[in-house]
């Protein structure tokens, strides 16, 4: 369990620094293979689970939000800033210098997390809110999952998020399920948020390849 304190909090961000450059390396790796690893870094799978489990690890809602929101903003600037020095050696990572941008866009996404962080901690409660807090992370994963799944068939890459996203889709889904105590709340959101997220989000991505 998490606690409240400073050393917590500093333990966090640098796991955060350390998925960042993680994911920044998978760059390296042959960006046409059928697994894709590069994928763990582009789609969401990655950080809805990473963020549940914070989530569920967290002792307080305050605490649920400060631990979100510190691993993202460690992982978006472990991220920008090894692609900036990367691209100093390797032009793969030269995309025209410090991606200052979109470094800004993703440490004001940091801040919507924690407070999404904050939120979710909610499903602790047994009430009706609890529910459906419950099912929105399993439909976004299991949206991402169909829409890879679509995108595999046609183009045969992307297997390793295809099989992350379901096998975390069902494992996750089946736990909430269980701790859910509306379970006629749980799936009635979980398969309109997901034909939403996939409707909004995946499908018209689909609809131009």
């Amino acid at each position: 369990m998490l606690q409240d304190k400073l050393i917590s909090y500093i333990k966090i961000f640098f796991v955060g620094i350390f998925v960042g450059i993680i994911t920044r390396l998978t760059d390296l790796l042959p960006p046409d293979d059928i697994w894709a690893f590069q994928s763990i870094a582009t789609l969401y799978g990655f950080w809805i689970v990473s963020i549940i489990i914070l989530v569920r690890c967290s002792s307080s809602h305050k605490n649920s939000g400060l631990n979100v929101l510190l691993y993202m903003v460690g992982m978006t600037i472990s991220f920008y800033v090894l692609q900036y020095i990367l691209g100093q050696f390797w032009s793969m990572f030269d995309n025209g210098g410090f991606k200052t941008s979109l470094c800004m866009i993703y440490l004001v996404l940091s801040v919507i997390c924690g407070i999404g962080g904050y939120i979710l901690y909610f499903w602790n409660q047994e009430n009706k809110l609890s529910s459906v807090l419950l099912a929105l992370p399993v439909s976004a994963l299991l949206a991402e999952g169909i829409g890879t799944l679509i995108y595999f068939m046609k183009h045969e890459i992307y297997l390793f998020q295809l099989l992350f996203d379901l096998i975390s889709a069902l494992i996750l889904g089946v736990l909430f399920y269980k701790k859910s105590k509306y379970k006629w709340i749980y799936c009635i959101v979980l398969i309109i948020v997901t034909m939403i997220v996939y409707s909004v989000i995946y499908m018209p991505f689909l609809d131009i390849i």
